[in-house]
């Protein structure tokens, strides 16, 4: 796991909106940054690991982020952190899939019609949140990264 429940209490410490994660049991909080830390580790970086052995993405050696390994950068803990804000808040990357592919829903006299063609890179990645993807796509190796377009046919 890369980040602890200390680290995240630090960074949630300086962040609004956090009630879910101040609300939550630590046996909760465990879970969410385990998932987050399995969500980075399904991504694909630039560099290489320190240890081939080890278990997660981090830390890495990245020469031209004159990253050298020695830690994990702070913008990979904020981003895990931003996952675990949504996964506690019952953020569902499928659910969420589903719901941008909406065709069209009424209930009375009120409809609503959506057609999507492009979904958001961060959803089709399984990343939960914007702002994490934010923080982690200078780390992304974009050349093993190929875009996903799905569009209804």
């Amino acid at each position: 796991m890369l980040v602890t429940i200390d680290q995240a209490n630090a960074y949630f410490a300086t962040r609004l909106d956090t009630s879910v994660w101040d609300d939550a049991i630590d046996d909760d909080k465990n879970k969410s940054l385990i998932m987050a830390t399995n969500i980075i580790n399904n991504l694909q970086f630039l560099g290489t690991k320190v240890d081939p052995l080890q278990p997660d993405e981090f830390p890495r050696v990245i020469p031209d982020l004159e990253l050298d390994g020695s830690t994990t950068p702070y913008d990979i803990t904020i981003a895990i952190c931003e996952i675990v804000l949504t996964l506690l808040d019952g953020i569902d990357i499928n659910k969420e899939i589903n719901n941008l592919s909406l065709i069209s829903r009424s209930y009375v006299s009120t409809r609503v019609h959506y057609d999507r063609a492009v979904y958001p890179d961060y959803f089709m990645h399984g990343v939960t949140s914007a702002n994490a993807w934010n923080y982690l796509i200078k780390y992304l190796d974009k050349s093993k990264i190929t875009p996903i377009r799905l569009s209804r046919v």
